[in-house]
């Protein structure tokens, strides 16, 4: 049997594995910018890439991602998925 957890860094939970983070998708953002730095287009996939930028009355956060898409049945669906803060020296 395969347990699935539904809660995770991204959206949180009582049972998160990630005790830091309270749920950064569940946040009161007021805006979300994104800007594609490239977008590479197949006939049943697609893959999109840059940053994206998260802004409330308090924060501002910019994101980088990768997001990659299938049509499966008519239907465009996430089938890949990386967000990352841009490496700060």
């Amino acid at each position: 049997m395969i347990k699935i957890l539904l809660s995770s860094y991204f959206i949180a939970g009582d049972d998160r594995k990630c005790n830091e983070d309270s749920g950064f998708a569940l946040s009161n953002w007021s805006k979300i910018t994104f800007e594609n730095s490239d977008i590479i287009l197949g006939e049943e996939h697609a893959l999109a890439m840059g940053n994206y930028t998260f802004e409330n009355d308090n924060t501002k956060i910019k994101v980088e991602f990768s997001f990659g898409y299938k049509k499966v049945n008519g239907l465009i669906k996430i089938n890949l998925h990386h967000s990352s803060i841009p490496y700060q020296s």
